[in-house]
């Protein structure tokens, strides 16, 4: 299963979700009047849809070199931004190079599609900028942002299904509309991750509920680039400091002379030694 630095290991799809993919709540307002009999299950138009997206997760990993199954070895999600795909992060040489020497697995899933939001509700902080550009975060359709999110952690868990995964090294990043991903996913399923990284993308601090990050120690390394036109810097900074106030063990990078899509590139090392460094307990 091992592949070289400069390729990415796409395993074959499951046929099968686990109980915890398939239990995700659907949103509040799904469409119920059309149903399907399955079994003995009665599934909605949205939790037929849902369960197709949990079987069947469409993603790109990299396997270090040195994987062979009879160890353990450390996860990195990686969440692409707005209009990106599974692809994207693997662009940046740097992500499958320090993967391969400090080995980690890293896997980028899709999502639903290339614009859903891994299912963040959050109010996003952006500036003009972004609302006038074409490089703004927006959030989709209630039920494609729903099924991002489930497309997430499916890829999640089908990753743990076939591989020999480190349950207390698991890391969540993201960039862009990952960022935001990234922030949402750690505060509703804390369990998960022993830290996370989101870079250049914001939610406003005061709507985030940093204890759930807090209670699961779950640690916090947030990226600013100091060129973003899009993410205000004091937004960040108010995440990063309500984030300590609230006990998260928590970091500030400013990455100089990077914008909203290298910033995030830039602070790899430092990324992947803030998560060498934590563990979840």
């Amino acid at each position: 299963m091992a592949t070289g630095i400069t390729t990415a290991y796409a395993a074959e799809s499951s046929s099968t979700c686990d109980l915890k993919c398939q239990m995700t709540e659907l949103p509040a307002k799904a469409e119920t009047r059309t149903t399907v009999t399955t079994g003995q299950q009665t599934l909605t138009p949205e939790q037929q849809a849902a369960k197709q997206v949990a079987e069947s997760p469409r993603y790109r990993a990299f396997v270090p070199s040195t994987y062979n199954g009879s160890v353990s070895f450390p996860l990195v999600v990686v969440l692409h931004p707005s209009g990106a795909d599974e692809n994207a992060p693997f662009m940046a040489r740097q992500l499958a190079e320090l993967a391969e020497k400090k080995g980690y697995i890293v896997v980028a899933p899709l999502g639903y599609d290339s614009t859903a939001g891994y299912g963040s509700t959050y109010p996003i902080v952006q500036t003009f900028a972004a609302k006038d550009g074409m490089s703004g975060i927006t959030i989709p359709n209630p039920q494609s942002n729903y099924l991002s999110e489930v497309a997430v952690m499916s890829t999640l868990a089908k990753v743990k299904r076939e591989m020999n995964i480190d349950a207390s090294r698991v890391y969540l990043m993201g960039y862009g509309m990952g960022s935001i991903g990234a922030q949402h996913l750690a505060a509703k399923y804390p369990g998960e991750w022993a830290a996370i990284a989101p870079a250049s993308g914001a939610v406003t601090a005061a709507s985030y509920p940093f204890s759930a990050l807090a209670a699961n120690h779950v640690a916090a390394l947030y990226i600013q680039g100091e060129k973003d036109r899009y993410t205000p810097a004091n937004a960040v900074e108010d995440l990063y400091n309500q984030a300590r106030r609230a006990g998260v063990d928590a970091r500030l990078i400013k990455v100089p002379n990077a914008d909203n899509t290298n910033a995030w590139v830039g602070a790899l090392p430092q990324t992947f030694d803030f998560f060498s460094n934590h563990r979840k307990y």
